[in-house]
């Protein structure tokens, strides 16, 4: 009997990762290329990160910033060209690409929208293809991206404190040199 119950645990214990396994397979990337030199592009990144809590469950969002930065401009160029955009348009941004959908431009929350309701049907669909993960295994390139939160980071608590500390200590060291300034 022993060796019955150690012999489920033992086979439960080796699905069960199998199964977490492969939930997470249907995990689908949006990925924003864009400039910091770009109005539209920082108006999808303001409003992204405004709502942030809209990005579906099981999706994530990838920035690539190609404004100086050869290995995601070597990216972007190469996906256009894949996916058969026009001479005049290879480079431009902003590109939001979801498996091998893509959204070309920004104009406003619409976009967005548009690009997490691409993302769901993604999730769900036997013939997600990511053409971006694909193209960088390709071109042996970095995968050179940023997460919202690392564009829009606040300060650390810890570290706004230690200023406002270090201020503080400066205020009180010129308050206490002009009292005893006075004595004399």
């Amino acid at each position: 009997m022993k060796k019955i119950i150690i012999s489920i645990i033992t086979v439960m214990l080796l699905i069960l990762p199998i199964n977490a396994k492969a939930e997470s397979d249907n995990e689908v990337t949006i990925y924003l290329f864009r400039s910091t030199k770009c109005n539209h592009c920082e108006d999808a990144l303001k409003y992204l990160n405004e709502n942030k809590e809209s990005i579906p469950e099981g999706v994530k969002l990838k920035t690539y910033q190609v404004y100086q930065n050869s290995n995601n401009v070597k990216l972007l160029e190469q996906i256009q060209k894949d996916l058969n955009f026009a001479e005049k348009n290879i480079g431009s941004v902003p590109l939001f690409i979801i498996g091998d959908e893509y959204i070309f431009g920004y104009s406003g929350p619409a976009d967005v929208k548009k690009a997490f309701n691409l993302a769901e049907e993604a999730k769900n669909s036997e013939e997600y293809k990511d053409i971006v993960k694909e193209t960088i295994s390709k071109l042996s390139l970095k995968d050179d991206y940023m997460m919202l939160d690392e564009i829009f980071s606040e300060p650390s608590k810890v570290a706004t404190m230690i200023v406002f500390g270090i201020f503080g200590a400066i205020v009180l060291g010129f308050g206490a040199m002009i009292i005893f300034s006075r004595k004399n």
